[in-house]
């Protein structure tokens, strides 16, 4: 199986917070792909922050799940460094409903300065609970016009 490349921008949950973002991430988080539907970037530097899931520019859901470690042994010097990376399999992307979106953005930081959680819970309880989450209410979340052009990664 091949990658599904991502489509940007993109909306994602890291640890507790959701983060609208453009490609300019896959640099600032030194992802790198790894195969198929592979991925690694360094490990947080607690340890405990993951990457849940993405919203991709079509307004697709993709689950994001921790598979593995690379350089753990290089853990104890994460002070120095952040060796130690973390190997992620992301699933293709798949429809998903403003109701399940909402439920995925429980429990998420309300801290506007770390998390857009909550512009984007606003934004979604504004929207029939049962629709699908579509590209076109993606770009209307993320203020962009119809037409806007996006690359992808990988």
């Amino acid at each position: 199986m091949s990658a599904e490349p991502i489509q940007f921008p993109i909306v994602f949950r890291y640890h507790k917070n959701v983060v609208p973002s453009g490609p300019d991430i896959v640099r600032i988080w030194r992802l790198k792909h790894v195969a198929e539907n592979r991925f690694r970037m360094p490990e947080s530097k607690k340890g405990k922050a993951v990457l849940h899931w993405i919203v991709d520019g079509h307004g697709r859901l993709r689950e994001a799940k921790v598979v593995g470690a690379s350089l753990e042994w290089l853990r104890p010097l994460s002070w120095l460094w952040r060796f130690t990376q973390t190997i992620y399999e992301i699933a293709p992307g798949r429809t998903v409903t403003v109701r399940e979106l909402l439920d995925l953005n429980g429990g998420a930081s309300r801290d506007p300065e770390k998390s857009s959680a909550r512009s984007f819970r606003h934004y979604l309880s504004k929207q029939p609970p049962d629709a699908d989450f579509t590209r076109t209410m993606f770009l209307e979340f993320y203020h962009e016009s119809p037409d806007v052009s996006y690359p992808t990664y990988p």
